[in-house]
């Protein structure tokens, strides 16, 4: 992340490996992913602190008019991401996301909402949030 406004904000960056399955059945495309990442981020002059995230999202896309996905074509999509984070990897998790969406689009076009729940272990201290984003996406 870079200052915002001439601020000094957080630094982060991002290593990840990521397996993708993508099944095309009658009427819908099926899509698995999964995928490891090791974070680092800190706060400007402080260390960097590492924490690996492991992911699996489900999720299909299904043509609303016609019976298959065509590229100028109104189409739906909707999914389910599943995020556990941990500081050493293969370690128990610090917290653990879902994020179910969906999204409607048309060509290169999409926009929907997504909500992302986060709750942070161990249970002694817990925290809940949730946060519901739009979803705005153009492929170029």
């Amino acid at each position: 992340r870079y200052p915002i406004g001439g601020e000094e904000r957080a630094r982060e960056l991002r290593t990840w490996l990521f397996a993708e399955f993508i099944t095309d059945a009658r009427y819908v495309r099926w899509a698995h992913r999964f995928r490891t990442e090791q974070r680092f981020r800190g706060d400007a002059g402080a260390p960097l602190e590492l924490t690996y995230r492991h992911r699996y999202r489900v999720g299909f896309e299904h043509a609303l008019a016609g019976q298959t996905i065509d590229t100028e074509e109104w189409f739906m999509t909707a999914w389910t991401e599943v995020l556990v984070s941990t500081t050493r990897f293969a370690a128990r998790p610090t917290s653990i996301d879902i994020r179910p969406g969906v999204t409607v689009g048309k060509g290169k076009f999409e926009f929907g909402l997504e909500l992302r729940g986060e709750h942070t272990v161990p249970a002694a201290n817990s925290r809940e949030s949730h946060v519901l984003l739009g979803v705005i996406q153009i492929s170029l």
